[in-house]
């Protein structure tokens, strides 16, 4: 092997570069194709379009096809999709969404394979299959197609395989059994059949009657005994490559849930704002940039074709990457080798969408005609390719629309359970009302086993009574109360805001004093994740915080990393060996926390957990492992969300002087000790005076939460009066769908309205706008709503308004950019960016002097952290 070239056979080289590939494939080139493509005849008597070996031949057949392929003679191709899309929809509509009982499984890869024959058959034959209707595959196609696929792979591999079933079916005994035939009830015969037939209909008729490929073929001369064996090539390539390459993009999106967020978004916006119809138009699908991307990027990652398609060296040999090459050399093409480029970036092995969406033209250039080549190049470029990107474009479109605006609620069957999603609004609030039967206690129990790997012991303590069917009693339901009962304003809540905005403001003084004698530039989401986890962790925990040491800090975050393996239970052993032995750093830390009672000189939350804790017979080894899953909910979503606080305020001006001129006004001015000026900030005059603030907070959780509230049905539940949902299945409700939904939000539901919260001014009420119960879930809801919010919430925004009153950011790549998130967290409920933004931290013109102090007042104020803190 010497690079981007290969020796895998005795005279077989094979090529994953570009550039070669391009050059063999060019027109007039005199590279061959080589004899592996005798093996792709429907007749071994016979040659087709991607058969023909013969420059000459090859190139008049091609160009008497490319009139239908292209739609010249077939005007109607659109409508046909659309038709038949139409009729899927409404097939998977009635036969499984309506379904919520007894569901029959689903096979949407079968489904999308019905789907392409049905559209081939028309555009072929100028009528349908109807495969999808009668949910069957008829004529035993597919069957016949994938028999076929495995044959010719066989036989390609050994010339003298090919050659020597060429002389087989030369024997008239054996051509019955090895071909198919006219005379066949099923199967390419029985599509060989069907096409003479309708070839004899409109051989010297008005073929305008019938727009299809075969009238095509027989207006521009196709020979009439050829013509059989072009639409079986028709037929196989326009169903089986089409369909592998729609499932396999549809398989990309639904596996990457913040791919799959942002195309929903993107998609439900173009319909609400008028920019796309249904079913819509290829037109209109072509100019959605984030579809188009996960279109591209799935045909990179998955090409429809995997065969090396071998073509020969010339007879005078050639030079290749500085290598002569015989004459007579058979030469593989890696097309699923070329997409693996480096063109694509360093992180070419994943997919994601966003490469396609980059600011860099001749870049974006270099990817396109490299990604071109899965449909081949120059003379031997698929004929198809137009009509495969037209389905696959309408297909993800209404797949994904269908995703999003389908039902209130719908249903998906997995392998042992059903899971119910939720997207309405009304529904979400009826749950609510069965806290019980409807319950998050068993759920965050088997999730808190898989994280904190207690023994067994401890684990059978947490299942007794999880769910409080019992009576209020056990450690599930002892660790609610005691959260909630530490976590409300008040009292025991103060001291963890008093010594939380002490380490705020102490982090935002020492920047004062780095920025004011030198340059400062930070990473941003890093610089903050290190800070914050401090400033909460020492309210929490008091002087023997664990986190103060850099080591533990780095392996809770290592844990955070590994979540997803571990609590998937994806053989965490192997794939999040770096977490697992985070999480037991942490442990290790929190057991000698506890020996040395450092409880007792931390917060009333760690007291009170301590107490449930040992009181539920849980021991000290157990206590300090179940410390560590409590970190998860404590850390992982504030940091994120004061990224994206400050990244949508610094990146607006009129956001940021707003918010500036609102501050202002609570700000007092007085003179220090020395006669410097001293400004003082009351943060609960933050909460209670500064509406603007509030609604910029509200609607970057809006547009940036992710959380998935989940329950489990533990008996059979009528939600609504008409929804029945079955014990032991499990319930979701995704926010970032309602949170983008026009009908709650608006026609600008997709924007960032830094005013959507605020009060309206037109109105004689001076309240702000009720939302919906249930519309806004940055927090959870209910039963469960996140007893932290009030304290998250106060360091959130005291660490933005330091940071907005105090100093300029300005990003060191000379603009804002919203990072990507597609590697968020299972854990998260916000999104996490995918990559940190440099930024330099600047003084605030005109605010260098003097010293800033924070102070507390009125604790018992509740901030509007929830809707129901919106509404009461």
């Amino acid at each position: 092997m010497q690079g981007s070239l290969a020796r895998i056979g005795p005279n077989l080289l094979l090529t994953d570069d570009p550039e070669i590939t391009r050059r063999i494939l060019a027109p007039r080139s005199p590279y061959l194709r080589a004899p592996c493509f005798d093996t792709l005849r429907i007749d071994p008597a016979v040659t087709n379009v991607v058969s023909e070996r013969d420059p000459k031949k090859h190139q008049l057949l091609r160009h008497k096809l490319s009139a239908g392929y292209s739609g010249r003679d077939v005007g109607n191709i659109e409508q046909i999709i659309d038709n038949h899309l139409l009729i899927w929809v409404d097939q998977i509509h009635k036969h499984w969404a309506l379904n919520l009982d007894d569901l029959p499984k689903v096979d949407i890869g079968r489904q999308i394979q019905l789907l392409t024959v049905d559209i081939i058959s028309n555009v072929s034959l100028g009528e349908s299959f109807g495969c999808v209707q009668s949910n069957s595959d008829e004529y035993n196609f597919l069957g016949a197609v994938q028999q076929a696929v495995k044959t010719s792979q066989i036989f390609s591999a050994l010339d003298e395989l090919g050659i020597l079933f060429y002389y087989a079916t030369q024997v008239p005994l054996l051509k019955r059994v090895l071909l198919p035939s006219v005379a066949d009830q099923s199967g390419l015969g029985k599509i060989m059949e069907l096409a003479e037939r309708a070839t004899e209909r409109f051989a010297g008729s008005d073929i305008t009657l019938n727009q299809s490929l075969l009238t095509s073929f027989l207006k521009r001369g196709v020979a009439r005994d050829q013509i059989a064996t072009e639409i079986v090539v028709s037929m196989v390539a326009g169903s089986e490559s089409t369909s592998t390459s729609i499932q396999s993009i549809l398989l990309a999106i639904l596996t990457n849930a913040p791919v799959y967020q942002r195309l929903q978004l993107e998609i439900d916006t173009a319909v609400a704002h008028g920019l796309a119809m249904r079913p819509v138009q290829y037109a209109e699908a072509q100019q959605l940039p984030y579809l188009s991307a996960c279109i591209l990027e799935g045909l990179r990652k998955h090409p429809p074709a995997a065969q090396l398609r071998e073509r020969v060296v010339p007879p005078e040999g050639d030079y290749i990457l500085g290598y002569r090459v015989p004459g007579g050399t058979y030469i593989g093409l890696n097309t699923w080798g070329t997409q693996l480029n480096s063109v694509f970036g360093a992180d070419f092995e994943i997919y994601k969408p966003e490469r396609w969406l980059i600011d860099d033209e001749e870049r974006l250039k270099t990817m396109r005609r490299t990604l071109e080549l899965v449909f081949g190049h120059g003379s031997t470029k698929c004929l198809g390719m137009p009509l495969a990107m037209m389905e696959a474009y309408k297909v993800i479109f209404e797949r994904i629309y269908r995703d999003q605006n389908p039902l209130p609620i719908y249903t998906l069957a997995m392998p042992g359970t059903k899971i119910y999603v939720i997207n309405s609004v009304e529904l979400i609030a009826a749950t609510q009302r069965y806290p019980k039967t409807l319950a998050f206690p068993p759920i965050e129990a088997k999730m808190g086993i898989r994280l904190n790997a207690a023994s067994e012991t401890a684990n059978q303590i947490i299942m007794k009574n999880v769910n409080g069917d019992e009576g209020d009693w056990g450690l599930s339901m002892d660790t609610y109360k005691c959260m909630r009962t530490a976590m409300t304003p008040g009292s025991n809540l103060d001291p963890m805001n008093h010594i939380m905005i002490r380490e705020v403001a102490a982090f935002m003084e020492k920047l004062h004093t780095v920025t004011t004698s030198s340059k400062l530039t930070i990473n941003l989401m890093e610089w903050l994740r290190h800070e914050i986890t401090l400033a909460t962790t020492n309210a929490v925990y008091g002087p023997q915080n664990p986190y103060m040491d850099k080591n533990v800090e780095n392996s809770f975050w290592d844990l955070v990393h590994d979540l997803t393996p571990i609590l998937l239970n994806l053989v965490p052993f192997i794939t999040a060996r770096k977490g697992i032995r985070g999480r037991e750093t942490v442990a290790a830390a929190f057991l000698r926390y506890f020996n040395a009672n450092g409880q007792h000189h931390g917060s009333k939350f760690v007291q009170n957990r301590y107490d449930v804790s040992i009181h539920n017979g849980v021991s000290l080894e157990d206590t300090a492992k179940f410390e560590v899953g409590g970190g998860i909910a404590m850390l992982v979503n504030t940091t994120p969300t004061v990224f994206w606080m400050l990244l949508h305020i610094y990146s607006c001006s009129d956001i940021l002087q707003d918010l500036r001129h609102e501050l202002a006004t609570i700000t007092t001015v007085t003179k220090d000790a020395s006669g410097s000026p001293l400004r003082t900030l009351d943060i609960f005059s933050v909460k209670s005076h500064c509406p603007l603030l509030a609604s910029t907070f509200q609607e970057v959780l809006r547009h940036r939460s992710v959380g998935t509230s989940v329950r489990q049905v533990m008996e059979d539940t009528l939600l609504d009066g008409k929804y029945l949902l079955k014990k032991d299945a499990i319930l979701q409700m995704p926010s970032l769908v309602i949170h983008t939904d026009p009908e709650i939000w608006g026609a600008d539901a997709d924007s960032f309205n830094h005013r959507r919260f605020m009060a309206d001014k037109t109105s004689k009420s001076s309240e702000s706008k009720r939302v919906p119960a249930g519309s806004f879930r940055a927090f959870g809801g209910g039963s469960t709503l996140c007893p932290g919010r009030h304290f998250a919430t106060t360091e959130i925004l005291a660490v933005v308004v330091g940071f907005v009153m105090r100093y300029e950011l300005i990003p060191e790549a000379g603009r804002w950019s919203l990072p990507t998130h597609a590697k968020t967290n299972i854990a998260a409920a916000v999104m996490e960016p995918d990559y940190d933004l440099s930024v330099k931290v600047e003084p605030r013109a005109g605010f260098e002097d003097g010293s800033w102090a924070f102070k507390l007042a009125d604790s018992e104020l509740v901030f509007a952290a929830a809707v129901e803190d919106l509404n009461t």
